[in-house]
């Protein structure tokens, strides 16, 4: 036990936690200087506290630290603390506005409400026109729609990008994105799928790809109605009440299970559909992939130098 005291002990010691002493000492420019490196290290919780600290300490709003505390939201994937956060600074600071609402962006685009990124980006280029935030919140714009899965939307956008930006380093991602697209994406009727398992079950399901299903079709249904129509006839050529009560009933379950596997069937070409619209949404994405759109601010580190 007593070893064991003293490793944990010794651990303790040496825990990387800001000491008393440090925290009393600083003034805001080093308390600013502290939360940097926190960041740096991958600890922007800890950060956003000295943040504060620095902020109270000057007893000036600085646009810089609320971008800065914004973005340690943003690291921690706390994305709709860090969307407000860069909102409220993009209202109170206009020289910030186009900055901080392209962050928003991001932070709702991995949030998973591309709806309100696309929102946000718009805002972007109007606010920014002719600088290259505008530019990227235009490219994103493509970008969210394959989020989306809204091919044709994607499609049509990544146009409008090299039309109207036929030299931007990100105009050849768009056509190779648009190369993507291009290609139809197989689909597979809904309507015919049921009229398959209608006729002969299991078909529909094997036409919407789903083999799995179409031999649990085939199979429910052929050994449920089979078995129905042997007892009935039995039950009738013997003169047997309780075969032809017992297929009667086995009747109405192999048809409750006809109609739900014809329904199945459409469900199946659905989703199908859907997850081919996906797979190909997801190769476009590829194709679009650039440093410069990471959504987790490391562009905000590279390219705005805030922690020079």
């Amino acid at each position: 036990m007593i070893p064991f005291l003293c490793a944990f002990l010794a651990t303790s010691a040496v825990a990387e936690e800001p000491s008393v002493d440090v925290v009393s000492g600083l003034d805001a420019s080093g308390a600013e200087s502290f939360a940097d490196d926190l960041v740096r290290r991958g600890d922007p919780f800890n950060a956003l506290t000295f943040y504060r600290l620095s902020g109270h300490l000057s007893g000036t709003p600085e646009p810089s630290i609320a971008f800065r505390t914004a973005l340690c939201y943003e690291l921690g994937e706390r994305f709709s603390a860090a969307e407000e956060s860069y909102l409220d600074l993009a209202g109170r600071f206009p020289d910030w506005s186009a900055r901080a609402t392209w962050r928003a962006a991001m932070s709702a685009r991995h949030d998973g409400r591309f709806g309100e990124a696309a929102l946000h980006l718009s805002d972007v280029s109007l606010e920014g026109q002719g600088t290259e935030l505008a530019t990227r919140a235009q490219f994103m714009q493509g970008v969210l729609a394959l989020d989306q899965v809204e091919l044709e939307r994607a499609d049509q956008s990544f146009e409008q990008f090299v039309l109207t930006h036929p030299d931007h380093a990100m105009a050849p991602r768009a056509v190779a994105a648009r190369s993507v697209l291009a290609d139809r994406v197989p689909r597979r009727s809904p309507v015919l799928a049921g009229i398959l398992s209608a006729v002969i079950p299991g078909s529909g399901q094997l036409y919407a790809g789903h083999p799995g299903d179409a031999a649990m079709a085939f199979l429910s249904s052929g050994v449920l109605g089979l078995w129905s129509y042997t007892l009935v006839r039995s039950g009738v050529e013997d003169q047997q009440g309780w075969r032809v009560g017992t297929g009667t009933a086995l009747g109405t379950v192999a048809a409750f299970t006809w109609t739900s596997n014809v329904f199945g069937s459409v469900r199946g070409a659905k989703r199908s559909n859907s997850y081919l619209r996906r797979g190909r949404a997801q190769s476009a994405l590829r194709e679009t992939a650039d440093p410069s759109l990471e959504e987790h601010g490391e562009d905000v580190l590279r390219d705005e130098h805030l922690f020079d």
